[in-house]
């Protein structure tokens, strides 16, 4: 007799669908669904969902990494009457072997979690489970959602965006370091190899440390660091500087000659939100930042034999944007100008038609490679061509966000309206860049375009979330049960910002419910799960909601020629 308890799957599943085959994602949307299906239909629900992940697999001949991901995650959760444990040893083993082949390396997170439970339940290695509990990042077998994230964020460290990771992009040339913090490193061996040169510093001195440390270690040999070219002011690219400018090669820094602008709203902006630079960051970090050298204007410069063209930019992250540009090896370091949250959130910047003409800077060079500030960009905004294709549309999409603006639409209007450019099919490369700023492109352009009051009543008042909650309790005098019983049903029927809004407000009314933490706790991992693949912030702020880190994932081998 099979224990009904036991047949649902029981991590919550919410997964980027775009990056999963149709078939295997219908499969694992099943198993998320198994726990509401009735007990006398459960079991041939299980079974048919066994069979739709075994089709999935067929299908793709076996040679799509998700396809055998999904199948070896799900197969690997079942109870052992079902008979899937071999076969989903033999996918996670045919994932691992096969990383290169994932979306990305957060992929692996699950497939060693994964291993490490069928060590630890079926193969009673202890040992062999601690070894893929570690790669995993978990510290036990207690996590219950499902990440395919590469995000980590940790109290002290603050966020990264990727696993650490050492990659020789140009060989003996350019190297490329990913996860040591928030943003990347990028260091340039000379021509002549005289001299290392470094794109930005970082966000602390200690992460700077570790990264330079690690890179020296992993190369040995490499020549001492005489210069620092910074693309923006902003914390995570100036805050290390502090730890190179005490090296024995004593590094000249240059940035753009209007960086004390951009300094200035770094330094004003809210300090609410560790988990972005971590604990150990500090704003003195930044304060005295004071570069040697200013740019003011496009400038050639030869460093140890390498030409390097240095071309200011307006937008669309920041005022003191700096294109470094390599024209020998067509390479570019762009920075955060096409960061999709036009400017950090919580700071007033940003500017969409400066990002246009930077865009169209881009076309110009022509370069064959582009690297930016952060993994995520790199990954999404790699060529000119899918610039190109979303500049265009961002400009299509701007126009008609500042046209509702001024008939008087609220920006939940504007997000409803579900705005999308009528020839989108004509840009092919542009359509997840889009998708992935659009949201942000209206938030940004609303709070640029309108004052502290907005459409309707907004702004009228300045209630809290907390002063909103006592309506529950207070005036409609709902039980907690009552309330998180609501919040349940709006997350049944899809409203999750909704349940989210209302958990929130209830979880201030009824700090000692068992119920409403529970579902509090339940449309934070919803809303983590729904931005894990493209809305890193929002990651963030959820899991600070949380109160819940992300470990980093420990991938064996470090290293990468590209």
């Amino acid at each position: 007799m099979i224990s009904p308890a036991v047949l649902p799957i029981t991590k919550t599943c919410n997964v980027g669908m775009s990056t999963v085959p149709p078939l295997s994602a219908l499969g694992l949307l099943r198993a998320q669904n198994a726990q509401n299906i009735s007990l006398p239909r459960r079991i041939g629900w299980v079974r048919e969902t066994i069979r739709t992940l075994d089709d999935a697999v067929s299908l793709s001949q076996g040679r799509v990494f998700v396809t055998r991901w999904a199948r070896g995650t799900v197969f690997a959760q079942l109870p052992g009457v079902f008979g899937t444990r071999q076969q989903a040893l033999d996918d996670l083993t045919w994932c691992e072997a096969h990383s290169a082949a994932a979306p990305h390396l957060g992929w692996m997170r699950e497939v060693y979690f994964q291993r490490a439970h069928l060590k630890h339940e079926v193969e009673h290695d202890d040992a062999g489970a601690a070894k893929y509990l570690a790669q995993s990042g978990y510290p036990d077998f207690n996590m219950k959602e499902l990440l395919t994230t590469p995000f980590s964020s940790d109290e002290q460290t603050g966020h990264t965006f990727a696993p650490q990771k050492i990659s020789e992009v140009l060989p003996g040339r350019i190297y490329a370091l990913s996860g040591f913090e928030f943003t990347e490193y990028y260091f340039i061996v000379s021509k002549d190899r005289s001299q290392l040169i470094g794109i930005d510093a970082g966000t602390r001195p200690d992460a700077a440390k570790t990264a330079f440390e690690a890179l020296s270690a992993a190369y040995p040999g490499l020549p001492p660091l005489k210069t620092i070219l910074v693309t923006h002011a902003h914390w995570d690219h100036v805050g290390g500087v502090h730890y190179f400018r005490q090296l024995p090669s004593a590094p000249r820094v240059y940035a753009r000659s209007n960086y004390a602008e951009e300094l200035s709203h770094s330094l004003r902006a809210p300090q609410s939100h560790p988990l972005f630079f971590g604990q150990r960051f500090t704003l003195d970090d930044i304060r005295d930042f004071h570069p040697d050298v200013v740019v003011d204007r496009p400038t050639d410069i030869t460093l140890g034999g390498t030409t390097i063209r240095l071309l200011p930019i307006d937008g669309g992250e920041t005022p003191d944007g700096l294109f470094i540009y390599l024209p020998d090896e067509s390479t570019l370091f762009a920075g955060d100008f096409v960061m999709p949250y036009f400017g950090a959130p919580f700071v007033n910047e940003g500017n969409v038609d400066g990002l246009i003409a930077a865009v169209a800077q881009v076309a110009a060079l022509a370069p064959q490679h582009i690297y930016s500030g952060h993994a995520p960009l790199t990954r999404i905004f790699h060529d000119v061509a899918t610039l190109q294709q979303t500049a265009k549309q961002i400009g299509w999409l701007r126009d008609e966000i500042v046209k509702m603006i001024g008939v008087g639409a609220d920006r939940a209007t504007i997000h409803a309206r579900n705005l999308i450019p009528p020839d989108l099919a004509e840009t092919p490369l542009a359509q997840l860049p889009l998708l992935l700023m659009r949201e942000n492109l209206i938030d940004r352009l609303y709070a640029q375009h309108t004052g502290y009051w907005g459409a309707g009543l907004q702004g009228m008042d300045s209630l809290s979330d907390d002063q909103l909650g006592v309506a529950l309790r207070r005036y409609l005098h709902l039980s907690d049960r009552q309330v998180a019983d609501a919040i349940r049903q709006m997350l049944a029927q899809g409203d999750l910002d909704l349940a989210t809004r209302y958990a929130t407000q209830a979880a201030s009314q009824y700090p000692d419910s068992a119920a409403v933490a529970e579902i509090h706790r339940t449309v934070l991992s919803q809303q983590r799960q729904k931005y894990q693949e493209f809305d890193p912030f929002r990651f963030i702020i959820y899991s600070e909601a949380m109160g819940s880190r992300v470990p980093a994932i420990h991938t064996p081998g470090s290293h990468s020629t590209n």
